[in-house]
Order: C-alpha cells, then sequence, then structure tokens
C-alpha cells in the first residue's frame, strides 16, 4: 500500500511538472507526448484525450498527416500499454507552486548518449532536472581506481544538487547513458525556492546525505560490487558518526550495534595476549568495513577498537545489513571468508608478539 501511494504521488509530481512545461511552451510535442502518457498512468483518460486531440491538431496544421496517424495509433497503443512500475524517484515537488518557481527561465539542454554532463573535479555551477532519458553516476576514489556505477538517474531525477548545496567540486562524473533532455536550473531561483519551501530543502537534503552514503559505502570493494537497489537501501539506512581521537569504539566482548565504514581517519585494534601484554594490531583506513564479522557470526569484537585520529565512520544499523547479507548469499560468503582470513592473522600476529623474549 505504501509502495503504491509512493508510486500515485510520483506520478501526480510529474504530471504538475509537464503542466508548467507545457504552459510554457504550449507547442512542444515532446511535452504534449509524455503528458498525455502520464495522465493516462493516472487514470485521468479525459484530460489525457484533450492533450492528444491537441497533438493531432498540431499536426494537421504543421500538414502532416503521416503524424497526425501515427498519434492516432500512438492513442490506442498508451491505452491499452500497462502502466510501468516506477522506482523511486531522488526527488519530487511538494507543491506546483515551488515547481512553477524553479523551472521558471529554465534552460532545457540535450545531451547526446555517451556525452559527460558532470565531471568530478569540476568547478559546481548549477543543478538540473531530467524530462527523459537516462544517466549514469560513476565515482572513483583515486587515479588509479576503476570508477564504479553509483546511480542510473531517470526522469523526474535532479542532477547535480550534492555539490551545488554543499558550495563543493563535483563527487562524480555524470554520463549520459541514453540521450537525455535536461532542464537546467537557475541557480538564483534554487535559492530563492530553498528559502520559500522548506519541505523542498528537506526533500533535497535528505537526498544529497543518501547519495554520500552510497557513495561513501562503495569505495569498499565488497560493497562496491552490491546491486544498486541494495547500496540504495544501505545508504537510506545510515547514519553519520565521529569519534575524537583516542576514543573507544568498540571494546573487545562486545557486539556492535552496526557495520561502518570508516570514510576518513584511522583506526586500530588493541589486545592483550595470554601474558596481559598489550598488542597494537592492523590499522583500518577509509574504506574499511568494521564489525562485519558480528553480522555474518553473531560474535563479539575480539579486540578493543581505538580512533588514532579524529576518524569518521558510515554506520548502517546490524538488522539492515543483515538483511542485505540474507538477500543477496554470495555477499554473505565474501564476508564470511574476509571475516575468517581477519580473525586467522589476527591470531598469528597475537601469537608471534606473544611469543616474543
Amino acid at each position: 500500500m505504501e509502495t503504491a501511494s509512493k508510486n500515485l504521488a510520483l506520478l501526480e509530481h510529474k504530471a504538475s511538472l509537464y503542466e508548467q512545461l507545457i504552459h510554457i511552451d504550449p507547442n512542444d510535442p515532446k511535452y504534449l507526448k509524455r503528458y498525455a502518457e502520464i495522465l493516462l498512468q493516472l487514470g485521468r483518460k479525459v484530460e489525457a484525450d484533450r492533450v492528444l486531440n491537441r497533438l493531432q491538431k498540431l499536426a494537421k496544421d504543421y500538414g502532416d498527416p503521416e503524424q497526425e496517424r501515427a498519434l492516432t495509433q500512438l492513442r490506442r497503443e498508451i491505452v491499452a500499454h500497462e502502466q510501468p512500475s516506477l522506482s523511486a524517484s531522488v526527488f519530487h515537488f511538494s507543491n506546483s507552486k515551488a515547481m512553477q518557481l524553479l523551472i521558471a527561465r529554465a534552460k532545457r539542454r540535450c545531451v547526446n548518449e555517451g556525452e559527460y554532463y558532470i565531471r568530478q573535479g569540476e568547478a559546481s555551477e548549477g543543478m538540473a532536472i531530467i524530462l527523459d532519458g537516462e544517466m549514469a553516476v560513476l565515482a572513483r576514489y583515486d587515479k588509479e581506481s576503476q570508477p564504479v556505477l553509483i546511480h542510473v538517474l531517470t526522469e523526474g531525477d535532479i542532477v547535480g544538487e550534492m555539490a551545488f548545496l554543499q558550495g563543493a567540486e563535483r563527487s562524480a562524473d555524470v554520463v549520459a547513458s541514453k540521450e537525455t533532455t535536461l532542464l537546467e536550473l537557475r541557480p538564483k531561483h534554487v535559492l530563492k525556492c530553498l528559502l520559500e519551501y522548506p519541505e523542498v530543502e528537506e526533500a533535497l537534503l535528505r537526498e544529497t546525505a543518501i547519495r554520500r552514503h552510497i557513495i561513501d559505502l562503495s569505495r569498499n570493494p565488497l560493497l562496491a560490487r552490491l546491486p544498486r537497489d541494495l547500496r540504495r537501501w544501505l545508504g537510506e539506512a545510515a547514519e553519520d558518526r565521529r569519534y575524537p581521537a583516542f576514543k573507544v569504539v568498540w571494546r573487545a566482548g562486545e557486539k556492535p550495534d552496526a557495520v561502518g565504514i570508516v570514510t576518513a581517519g584511522l583506526l586500530r585494534f588493541v589486545t592483550e595476549d595470554r601474558h596481559g601484554n598489550s598488542h597494537i594490531l592492523e590499522p583500518l583506513k577509509p574504506g574499511d568495513l568494521l564489525g562485519e564479522n558480528t553480522a555474518v557470526s553473531n560474535e563479539p569484537v575480539m579486540a578493543d577498537m581505538v580512533a588514532v585520529t579524529d576518524t569518521d565512520i558510515v554506520a548502517f544499523p546490524l538488522q539492515v545489513f543483515r538483511d542485505v547479507i540474507r538477500i543477496h548469499p554470495p555477499f554473505r560468503e565474501e564476508l564470511i571468508r574476509k571475516a575468517a582470513d581477519r580473525i586467522a592473522s589476527t591470531m598469528i600476529l597475537i601469537r608471534d608478539k606473544a611469543d616474543l623474549p
């Protein structure tokens, strides 16, 4: 029921968007066609029929009988076509007034398949809404690493909001995986909209946090190979945690409440051997996982985990992480192998150090 309500709300927002676009450009056949399709999906057949009649009249006025016949056929196909399932849009407008403010004097731009719209590291200059098409978001974490596919953005999604809101450089590449039409928003109108409509700012900031979490978790090779929908699920459930230098994150014998990924700083395991001597073990650096052994085995941590420097972690609730493991068995198998390797190397290191004179 909740998913159906979300899908209905997304369709209503898209209908409102195209209604405003048609008000600005009433004779654009592309807008009229898409608006008619959305109206039919909403069951608003009378309005859709009116829009299609308008399209046919335009074709007739232009003296294009073939286009007129094609539109007649299109009407039959659209009415008979099964409603497509909609994935959650990354952003939607809460009311038509906010939308009208944003698209006023906005500029439409076409991006060819394979063309880069945003390059990682560039300065932020604004953001845009995808009217139709598809764009891939790719991030790399150093010059040697291969790019990781973070998102696939489609109709109704917003592009470039992370860097715009944070005043930072672009954090990823955005390339058109299909021919894509964008509506580029004027920065001053975006800022005015955020001031006048706090709910729009709240939605944008929430989505920005989710995307940042997805980018962060994709720094880990195991998490980067998860399907995109599972990465988004983790990103939605994640929270940011910060530990000052020398703070104990987890103590030996405790069961963590989350699985984390280090995003900045450095952690180290500290433990004691059978003689009571303390040993500093392997470090955890940005991109490394912590707490995953508890997620797969329900065992407590074997050693104290201490922040060596000020350290940031993106934490995923333990139950959500376990659900991902359950849904994706290959991921569980990889985690078990990794946890076993870490336990074995830790035990060998402790034994070797304990036997030193």
